[in-house]
This record gives structure tokens, C-alpha cells and sequence, in this order.
């Protein structure tokens, strides 16, 4: 008899274990964003310039070099911040000067952000300067976008395909049961 109440026990706290974990499971929902919103995110990883150019040695400073040391250039790790600006129907919702990553500054620069937005009709305009220049940019995208209720648009960065890209993230699930 013992033998049958240990089991029904064990069953018992099984099915509650295996409750409880579904329940988890499903419960609570997240709303990853609200139905009458839009998200415009940005991401991307990117390595800006160096401080300044090589500097190729001359033959005398070669050889007064020691022989393992020696190589042609003298070349810099430390990079500079890359600039971007994100604007969307004239008002500013991003502006800064990302750092290089690395132990040395010598890695890239990484950026994401999540915008809330209105859904509709917006001018959107993003700005990205990745060079030694004071003023002005090196990728500029101006683009009249239209965000239905829940979609997501990506800001991306590839330099082999022009530049600054628009990609459509597609719609959010709402979380519902």
C-alpha cells in the first residue's frame, strides 16, 4: 500500500511541476511593442579610420633599426569615433560620436538603438561620418519611408553595398495567447 501512495504521490508532484512549467512557459506575454507603434532600429558594426596615415620609414631609419623591427611603415592602431545622426521628419533622435572598441582603440565601432515611432508616412534622414574630417558626412540616406502598426525598419551600414541601407525588419509579433 505504500508503494501506491508513493507513486500517486510522485505523479501528483509531476503533473504540479509540469503545470507549473507550462504555465511559465506561456505566462505572462510580452508585447514586444504596442499595436499602434513602429520601430526603426539601428545596428551595425563598422571601423572608422585610423588617427593618422602611415608613415613609411626611410632606408636610414631602417637600418638603424634592429633587424627584427624592421618594416617599411609605421602604422598607427588607435581609430577614430565614427559620427552618426538620425533624423526622422526634421527631429533628432540620435547624435553621437561612437568610440572604437579594443583594448588599444583599435577595434570598431558599434551601435544599436531602438526608435518608437509613429506608424505613417516619415522623411527619414540618417548621416554617418567615418573619415578625418571635421564638418559634414561620408554616407548620407534621405528616404521617405511608410511604417504600418508593428513593423520594424533597420538602419544598416555595409560599406561593399553603398553605404547606409534601409531593410525591412517586418512585422512584431504582439505576444498574445
Amino acid at each position: 500500500m505504500t508503494r501506491f501512495f508513493r507513486a500517486l504521490s510522485q505523479i501528483v508532484l509531476l503533473a504540479g511541476f509540469g503545470w507549473l512549467l507550462a504555465e511559465f512557459a506561456t505566462s505572462p506575454t510580452h508585447e514586444f511593442m504596442k499595436p499602434d507603434s513602429a520601430q526603426i532600429k539601428m545596428t551595425f558594426i563598422h571601423k572608422g579610420p585610423t588617427i593618422t596615415e602611415c608613415r613609411y620609414l626611410t632606408p636610414q631609419e631602417l637600418a638603424a633599426l634592429p633587424q627584427h623591427m624592421r618594416k617599411p611603415a609605421d602604422c598607427p592602431r588607435e581609430r577614430l569615433p565614427i559620427r552618426i545622426e538620425v533624423e526622422l521628419d526634421s527631429k533628432i533622435l540620435f547624435a553621437e560620436d561612437l568610440p572604437p572598441t579594443g583594448l588599444f582603440g583599435d577595434g570598431p565601432a558599434s551601435v544599436f538603438a531602438i526608435f518608437n515611432v509613429s506608424p505613417g508616412t516619415h522623411l527619414l534622414e540618417v548621416r554617418l561620418r567615418n573619415s578625418r574630417r571635421e564638418t559634414g558626412f561620408d554616407h548620407e540616406l534621405v528616404s521617405q519611408i511608410s511604417l504600418t502598426p508593428r513593423e520594424n525598419l533597420v538602419i544598416d551600414f555595409a560599406a561593399s553595398q553603398g553605404g547606409l541601407l534601409l531593410r525591412p525588419g517586418g512585422p512584431m509579433s504582439g505576444g498574445e495567447k
